[in-house]
């Protein structure tokens, strides 16, 4: 493999990690300011729709490792599950 082409690869991995990591960082944390007192949180805004809670728990699994690292340096909550969720 070229450097060029190690050198594309590394940038767009380093691209896909900022956006996956700044993505997680402005759900969790608007998350945190909409549930302030509680010790869970939720992605988005709760709303009493199938739609809202197949985003919320496609976002619970997509940021599970990011989550995960964020609660072991004890700095986030753990997301809030979904009521009549089997997840």
């Amino acid at each position: 493999m070229s450097r060029r082409k190690r050198v594309g690869l590394l940038l767009a991995g380093v691209v896909c990690l900022t956006a996956y990591a700044g993505s997680y960082y402005g759900l969790s944390r608007r998350g945190y300011e909409f549930e302030s007192m509680s010790e869970t949180f939720y992605y988005s805004p709760p709303r009493d729709t199938t739609a809202w809670r197949v985003k919320h728990v496609g976002c619970v699994f997509l940021f599970a490792p990011a989550n995960t690292v964020d609660q072991w340096l004890f700095l986030g909550r753990p997301p809030a599950d979904v009521p009549g969720s089997p997840f």
